[in-house]
């Protein structure tokens, strides 16, 4: 029985030639660079030269050759260098979705702490859950089954205050955006007022399709214990599957802990980007918990208008039904009309 829980790094092998340094043609300047590998590493150095299929790049300790077929951006060091989005086309509003920086952590540790700022308490009349900000205008991703029945919910992060001390601080009335029902997603926001002061802590989303079976994962959620609340609980496990099937939806099974109050919560790869939305676990077994891949995730904030909330009709859009049967699609449940008996 289930029941909802309240970047592959591809190996890289690159051609290290002791060239020596080439010295800079004439008075040319030697340019400090950014430079994304298609594998996702970024490489940051003086460039020395520049030919029609190569680069060479002073690390300061030794001079990189690098293959132009490896290269997926180069930009000045001042600037960041582009990371689009597998599949989106120039203009596509994925773009949007990669704006979050990815940063570079030293340890396990910083990079869990870092992430721990970026997760939130999802909570309402019905219960309470995890969600994660995805960009600084406070925009939140969660499971749908945390807010559902609902259309205004609070959210409770930690703050450190003028006194430079840590604090839970509650914000109420955040309103629902856009949800899906079938892949247990949802998009709440915190109103632009309420935003004033705070200090949001994004996560990156990993590119789809980026993990294996058998990569290390951390899980981050707020489960229960009796009345208290065990808010930003870390988790860690390995990817046991990336395509488990359940119901028409394919899903992430891991081993890391997932605990009712996970829900919501983000499933991190060892780069602290998030590659799932911890969903699911299984009752009455240890270590199968189940997680949105982050390619659905994407899917969804790439398509926020079609998902999006109608405040007059929480069944919005189209409806499918048993032939002879017709629903009053003012009311939200599958009331049988007078045209009906």
């Amino acid at each position: 029985e289930l029941k909802p829980t309240g970047r592959r790094w591809l190996p890289l092998f690159t051609l290290m030639l002791l060239v020596g340094h080439v010295a800079p043609t004439g008075a040319q300047e030697l340019a400090r660079q950014k430079i994304l590998l298609k594998s996702g590493v970024l490489v940051e150095g003086d460039l020395l030269k520049e030919t029609a299929d190569k680069v060479f790049v002073d690390l300061g300790f030794d001079v990189l050759t690098i293959p132009k077929a490896m290269i997926e951006s180069l930009s000045p060091a001042d600037a960041s260098p582009s990371d689009p989005t597998p599949g989106a086309a120039p203009g596509d509003d994925a773009e949007a979705l990669d704006d979050v920086k990815r940063r570079k952590f030293r340890t396990q540790t910083e990079m869990i702490e870092y992430s721990k700022n970026g997760v939130v308490i999802v909570s309402n009349p019905g219960g309470f859950g995890a969600g994660f900000f995805i960009d600084t205008n406070g925009r939140i991703i969660t499971n749908h089954h945390v807010v559902r029945n609902q259309q205004y919910h609070a959210v409770t992060l930690v703050q450190k205050g003028e006194d430079g001390v840590l604090r839970q601080k509650k914000i109420d009335d955040v309103e629902l955006v856009a949800f899906s029902r079938l892949m247990d997603v949802a998009l709440i926001q915190i109103p632009e007022k309420d935003r004033e002061g705070l200090d949001i802590t994004p996560l990156p989303l990993a590119e789809s399709f980026s993990i294996a079976s058998g990569d290390t994962v951390y899980a981050i959620g707020n489960p229960g214990m009796g009345r208290q609340v065990l808010d930003h609980s870390v988790s860690s496990g390995i990817v046991s599957s990336t395509n488990r099937p359940v119901g028409d939806v394919l899903y992430v099974q891991t081993t890391a802990a997932i605990n009712p109050g996970n829900s919501g919560g983000p499933l991190l790869n060892e780069h602290g980007e998030v590659v799932g939305l911890v969903t699911l676990k299984a009752t009455f077994q240890d270590n199968i918990g189940f997680a949105l891949p982050i390619n659905y995730v994407r899917l969804f904030l790439m398509n926020e208008k079609s998902f999006a909330f109608d405040k007059s009709n929480p069944n919005y859009a189209y409806r499918y039904l048993p032939p002879g049967r017709h629903v009053d699609q003012t009311d939200s449940s599958d009331t049988v009309t007078e045209d009906d008996k």
